[in-house]
């Protein structure tokens, strides 16, 4: 009996030390596998590796984390609110009704005769009315030109219901803008004006114009985006860079303010994208930068002077990017250059791209219509281009606009 007891713990210990040995074996071959393996995956070629994930982001650091106790966070609601009562309550002075007759027959969407025409004479005028900022307390209106475009009689409304006679100072119709001057009235309340050039998509501004005669109305949204160019301005010379807003803008609305949260013009409704006629969220202003250099020169001279670069010009593709051989998409593609224009002087050449005037940077057509209208014939300035991989600066002087120059061969890349 004891000799089976002792058998039977023999054969036990026996395959104990056999388990603890299997699974030694066991570890071992797995520690070799893994450094073989690891070997074998860096002696592989980079196409035959397994993919990583990919990191969608990046990751956020801890100053992307606001405070969950920061005031801005979540502002106060009753306290922007009274701001928008403010800035309303500060504009609406400074912005006036238009009404503007315009005869038969001179109008852009009549065509009569001198015997239909003396017919509708017997009748009232058909009226134009839109909206006008004060831009001086002398008494000057800036508005869009569309609204008192032939105009024979203009009278402007003022927020306080004064109603009074307006001659028409001057008018662009490359900008869509003119200036009137109320006459026999001082301390008109002027308008603030801000500074166009640091407006950003997301910021708040309030439109205050006359939309469908409703009179000092105020309407509040965000600058969408800027420098937008919509093919409104029917004008061969026809400049736009406008701000986009989604602020509630309708007919009657043209010529009004578009302000920031200081009550700053920053803005001059022109224009809506519509298919109904009506708002749908897509307003157009020019912006307060275009609008002070355009009727400084209406009010001291009459008319605009404007200095030209003469050159036709295209903004540049991926696909023209491409077959210049350009390293990245930017700038303004130069398609002809007038014979004796600014451009042919400083030695810019058709097929030269324009990427910034004085340093500032310039990507799209309307954005270097936009910087040169507000110079005039004679400034000094210096036009960085690419040309075959080169990167130069040509000083350039402005000139006049010469309706009979010639350009030389125009090439449009396809």
């Amino acid at each position: 009996m004891h000799e089976k007891q002792l058998d039977r713990r023999l054969r036990a210990s026996i395959r104990f030390l056999i388990g603890i040995g299997l699974a030694l074996t066991g570890l071992a071959v797995a520690i070799l596998w893994v450094l073989v393996a690891g070997q074998n995956e860096r002696s592989l070629p980079r196409s035959a590796r397994v993919a990583e994930p990919v990191q969608l982001g990046r990751l956020p650091l801890e100053a992307d984390r606001p405070p969950t106790d920061s005031p801005d966070r979540f502002p106060d609601v009753a306290a922007l609110n009274e701001v928008f009562r403010q800035v309303a309550d500060r504009v609406t002075p400074s912005v006036v009704y238009i009404q503007a007759d315009i005869p038969f027959g001179r109008d852009r969407h009549h065509d009569f005769d001198e015997e239909e025409q003396g017919f509708f004479r017997r009748y009232p005028l058909p009226e134009a009315v839109g909206s006008g900022v004060l831009l001086s307390a002398e008494g000057h209106v800036v508005t869009n030109y569309h609204v008192v475009e032939d105009a024979e009689r203009v009278r402007v409304t003022l927020s306080d219901k004064r109603t009074f006679e307006a001659r028409i100072v001057g008018a662009d119709p490359s900008t869509d803008l003119a200036v009137l001057e109320i006459e026999g009235v001082e301390d008109l309340p002027a308008i603030l004006l801000g500074d166009s050039d640091g407006l950003d998509a997301g910021e708040w501004v309030l439109a205050v114009g006359n939309p469908f005669r409703l009179t000092s109305t105020v309407t509040a949204g965000i600058v969408s985006a800027t420098g937008r160019q919509v093919n409104i301005i029917d004008d061969d010379f026809g400049i736009e860079d406008f701000i986009q807003t989604d602020a509630a803008i309708n007919p009657g609305n043209s010529g009004g303010a578009v302000v920031n949260l200081n009550g700053e013009l920053v803005g001059i409704s022109t224009a809506i994208a519509t298919e109904t006629g009506s708002s749908q969220g897509y307003g157009f202003a020019v912006p307060v930068n275009l609008v002070t250099r355009v009727a400084g020169d209406l009010i001291e001279y009459g008319a605009v002077q404007r200095g030209y670069l003469g050159v036709r010009i295209q903004t540049v593709d991926a696909a023209l990017a491409r077959r210049l051989g350009m390293d990245r998409i930017r700038g303004v593609y130069i398609a002809g250059v007038a014979n004796s224009g600014a451009a042919a002087r400083a030695g810019m050449r058709r097929r030269d791209v324009i990427l910034s005037v004085d340093e500032r940077v310039v990507n799209a057509s309307n954005e270097l219509q936009s910087v040169l209208a507000r110079r005039r014939p004679g400034d000094e300035l210096v036009v960085q281009v690419w040309r075959d991989g080169e990167v130069l600066d040509l000083p350039v002087s402005l000139r006049p606009r010469d309706e009979s120059d010639a350009f030389y061969q125009i090439e449009i890349p396809r």
